[in-house]
């Protein structure tokens, strides 16, 4: 080995133990098993990859592979982090992120940073188990985070309204009613059950329908313009003698109806887009990052630690791919999409990798920075 092949060597250490550091400081307590999840979570960002066999080369120590690999399997089975502990270091650094944010739109205007809240369910096969996770996603203005994981142990199924609640709850209990701008969900989240308690807690929502609904009907009749029409105060069920009352919106899509039920949302149709954001994520976790689906792990408890562990590598890239954005390159911007060319997550992560490749001796500075910065 030469000695610039020594210097890089020493250079990614140092990389490597700086990222480390910051997550350590996010635990509220530090140990073996600890060093062996944030080495994972470190290890996820470089090989896209959740297998043991995958991660086994980022574990520290001077161990065997064959070694590292077991500790891995350990780690995996008998682990006693939980998920809790996982959850609250996503939210210290979803929520430093938010407080960044808001510090720099003071300077523009005086409102706190709100959070769109979407809510989705992913599940694959493997063999006979079904792997059905229901997340709660929140996006600031730049910033975006899992918040909220529950495993779903239904063979693949919907989730029911007392899944949607108990979720809904435990993110209006962290943030609070007024840090929320508003709830989205899919055409599978609708029940009158879970609208009518959004309602009743004064939580903004837009949640798509099915256009096969008895109430809708006669709505589908009325002559809908291209951009879509809005039917206010429409009497959406009625659940414990309670009345439903929502906005109705509905668009003509190609093949299909665009039609969504909300609660004091002023343009519905148009917040609705928002939900790509949860889609980004569930991209991320699969093909599109760490292809969580190749995993072997049918355990609901330690299934809900991998995807928290690809949840907290997923907002380390968004950080630098924001970071690299405001200040090195801005990803381009395409206007007839209202989107950027690439999502912060994917500009960060193919950074970080490339920067490793190529100038190792940059990425300890990118990396603090990015952390003193967020």
């Amino acid at each position: 080995m030469d000695i610039k092949d020594k210097v890089n060597l020493i250079t990614q250490k140092k990389h490597i133990i700086l990222m480390k550091e910051t997550l350590y400081k996010s635990f509220s307590f530090c140990n073996r098993e600890v060093e062996l999840a944030i080495d994972q979570i470190y290890g996820m960002t470089q090989c896209r990859k959740t297998s043991s066999t995958a991660l086994s080369p980022y574990v520290r120590g001077e161990i065997a592979p064959d070694s590292k690999n077991r500790a891995i399997e350990r780690f995996r089975q008998n682990g006693t982090l939980q998920t809790e502990e996982y959850l609250e270091v996503l939210h210290k650094l979803f929520e430093r992120g938010l407080k960044r944010e808001e510090k720099r739109m003071k300077k523009k205007s005086k409102r706190i940073q709100k959070v769109v809240l979407s809510f989705d369910r992913t599940n694959w096969e493997y063999g006979e188990t079904s792997i059905n996770a229901f997340v709660a996603f929140a996006s600031g203005e730049n910033i975006s985070a899992m918040i909220a994981l529950k495993m779903l142990d239904n063979k693949g199924g919907n989730s029911n309204s007392d899944d949607r609640i108990n979720l809904a709850k435990e993110v209006v209990q962290r943030y609070g009613k007024e840090r929320i701008q508003m709830m989205l969900g899919d055409r599978e989240f609708f029940s009158v059950r879970f609208a009518t308690w959004l309602v009743m807690q004064d939580v903004r929502f837009v949640i798509r329908v099915r256009e096969n609904l008895d109430f809708l009907q006669e709505y589908l009749k009325h002559k809908i313009k291209k951009e879509g029409r809005i039917f206010r105060d429409v009497l959406i069920g009625e659940y414990d003698g309670y009345k439903l009352r929502c906005d109705l919106s509905i668009k003509r899509l190609a093949d299909e109806w665009l039609i969504v039920v909300s609660h004091k949302v002023k343009n519905p149709l148009q917040a609705y887009r928002k939900r790509w954001g949860i889609e980004s994520f569930f991209r991320m976790l699969k093909t599109g990052g760490f292809n969580i689906e190749d995993t072997k792990i049918t355990s609901p408890k330690r299934l809900c630690i991998l995807f928290l562990m690809c949840a907290i590598a997923h907002i380390m890239c968004v950080a630098i791919g924001i970071y690299w954005h405001e200040n090195i390159k801005p990803v381009r911007w395409k206007p007839k999409d209202e989107c950027y060319e690439f999502s912060f997550f994917r500009y960060g992560i193919d950074r970080l990798r490339a920067l490793i490749i190529t100038d190792p001796d940059s990425v300890c500075t990118l990396i603090a920075r990015v952390f003193a910065h967020v």
